[in-house]
């Protein structure tokens, strides 16, 4: 899971957030709420985020054990920059899922953890995962069942792709929208080029 964040990568997302965001406004998508009735425009799985107001939670590791914790304190930033950018070009109801998780601990287990959490807590109109995996295993394929569900919901999923050209789970499904550090967003089939 790369924690760099040009500002190309961060301008993607905003700018596919917000093409989303244009077509749910006017019903051509389907609308989303949790199980509180809040709706959110976008859930945003990352490293947390820092800004005033921040709505979340953030989700640990220890000794195998999955935790979550009440708010969503971002120790990189990387979750702060995307929610910054966010709430800066867009009007949208975030939530976060912080991963308080070291890189070289990061797997499909704690995406397929934050996953289980979204698809049993949560409901949006956007789901932007701001991380990967850049090896296979065998769990690749609970984590795609996983977002074929959240997919099935009428969810728009987008994920970070790798920054160096690897195969990155799950931006490289066929029905994610991935985002790599150039100005190339890559899904359904097709490449775009953003101005």
């Amino acid at each position: 899971m790369g924690r760099g964040f040009p500002y190309n990568v961060i301008k993607s997302y905003v700018m596919v957030a917000k093409h989303y965001l244009f077509l749910k406004k006017w019903g051509r998508m389907t609308k989303g709420k949790n199980m509180m009735g809040t709706m959110y425009d976008i859930v945003v799985i990352d490293s947390g985020s820092n800004i005033k107001n921040s709505v979340g939670l953030s989700v640990s590791c220890v000794n195998g054990v999955f935790e979550i914790h009440d708010g969503c304190r971002d120790n990189v930033g990387h979750g702060t920059a995307i929610n910054y950018i966010l709430t800066q070009n867009c009007t949208a109801n975030i939530f976060n899922i912080g991963i308080s998780i070291p890189e070289e601990e990061m797997n499909a287990d704690v995406l397929i953890y934050c996953l289980d959490y979204y698809l049993n807590q949560l409901e949006s109109k956007i789901l932007l995962i701001c991380c990967g995996l850049t090896e296979y295993s065998p769990k690749i394929l609970s984590l795609e069942q996983k977002l074929k569900k959240i997919r099935d919901q009428g969810v728009v999923i987008i994920a970070a792709s790798s920054n160096n050209d690897y195969i990155t789970y799950p931006s490289s499904f066929d029905f994610v929208i991935g985002v790599e550090e150039s100005k190339r967003i890559v899904g359904f089939g097709n490449d775009f080029e953003l101005c």
